[in-house]
């Protein structure tokens, strides 16, 4: 069956390719954000009096909050804080936390009030410091007026004003990217090449074979019978997409490989799927549908509508037991009445039970 996982595989080459694209697309959001965290600064390293801090990665710990001066909502649900943090050892800066981040700094903020109100010690501090990451960035108009005014900047003497900085640390940025957005391309690239995986397993394992294992697994002799499927597999041609002799059909639905025995076929017709656009018929997809024994129903797919007709042609001139062509009343009987749709079926083997020279 070597052969049919490598057309297995050559089927499902357009999606590894795809998966391939969405990888790629994700990998190209993530590794300038992963470059920019190996190149981040730590936060007690940074030197606050350079000139422009502007797009400066940095992560440390968080040890101070001393109070926050505003509040980002969106209706009335609050998405961000802005708090007032330490840069360095004589600078001031701002700290912009998202929603999800907000409780941590609320209690540092608390413990830090209780602390400076001589309501608690430093232990209690300490206990709620934690680790932050992000990126510096100017702070825009509106939080920038607000930050001055909890501070009275435009009172303060001109050196008090020099430490007080125009930026804050973004935590919710890695460079120019949003983190959320960075860890929702780091999943949808894990995804991809989880399902690549997966896919690429189910094609080496033989999955889309399972119609040909399970056949020869339910098989009085197995060996044998893998034996007989092996021979007509490898010694019989392939017209029109599929393989077929006296016993056996084989033939795919994309990379699914669809086998059962030829007499266990009762039903086949041409199944068309027209394919429009804005009202206009742009397309359409073939395939013949095959009815079987057991009540189910298999698609093969074909490449147009010839050699749809053509694999009808075959089976309508050397298979009489299988009724061809669709019609409502047909499908209805299939699904409903299948005793009296077997009929033919019954009557042809009956037939061929009779007669030694007659063959299906």
């Amino acid at each position: 069956m070597k052969e049919l996982r490598k057309k297995a595989l050559k089927e499902m080459l357009f999606v590894f390719i795809v998966l391939a694209f969405v990888f790629g697309f994700a990998m190209y959001n993530v590794i300038p954000a992963l470059m920019t965290i190996a190149n981040g600064q730590n936060l007690d390293e940074v030197d606050f009096s350079a000139e422009d801090l502007d797009g400066t990665y940095l992560s440390g710990t968080l040890y101070f909050i001393y109070g926050s001066y505003v509040e980002e909502v969106d209706g009335d649900k609050t998405v961000a804080m802005e708090y007032i943090i330490d840069g360095g050892s004589d600078y001031y800066i701002g700290l912009r936390v998202p929603k999800s981040g907000i409780k941590r700094a609320e209690a540092l903020m608390e413990a830090c009030f209780s602390y400076l109100d001589e309501e608690a010690d430093e232990d209690a501090v300490i206990a709620r410091q934690y680790k932050i990451s992000g990126t510096i960035r100017k702070m825009p108009s509106d939080s920038l007026k607000y930050y001055r005014d909890w501070w009275d900047w435009y009172n303060l003497d001109e050196e008090s004003q020099s430490i007080i900085l125009p930026y804050y640390l973004d935590t919710d940025q890695i460079g120019a990217y949003d983190k959320g957005g960075v860890i929702g391309c780091g999943c949808l690239a894990l995804t991809m090449v989880a399902i690549a995986i997966f896919l690429l397993i189910r094609v080496l394992s033989g999955a889309y074979q399972k119609s040909i294992t399970k056949y020869i697994s339910a098989s009085a002799n197995p060996e044998a019978t893998r034996e007989k499927v092996e021979n007509f597999l490898s010694s019989t041609p392939e017209v029109n997409g599929i393989k077929l002799n006296n016993q056996f059909f084989c033939g795919h639905n994309g990379a699914r490989t669809i086998f059962c025995e030829i007499s266990k076929i009762v039903w086949a017709y041409q199944y068309t799927v027209t394919k429009k656009r804005n009202g206009f018929t742009v397309g359409h997809e073939y395939s013949v549908m095959l009815g079987l024994l057991d009540g189910k129903k298999e698609s093969v797919s074909v490449a147009n509508e010839e050699q749809a007709q053509a694999i009808l042609k075959t089976l309508a001139e050397n298979y009489p037991h299988i009724t061809l062509g669709y019609s409502d009343e047909l499908d209805k009987m299939f699904r409903k009445n299948r005793e009296e749709f077997l009929a033919h079926y019954n009557a042809v083997m009956q037939q061929t039970q009779n007669d030694p020279f007659a063959s299906i």
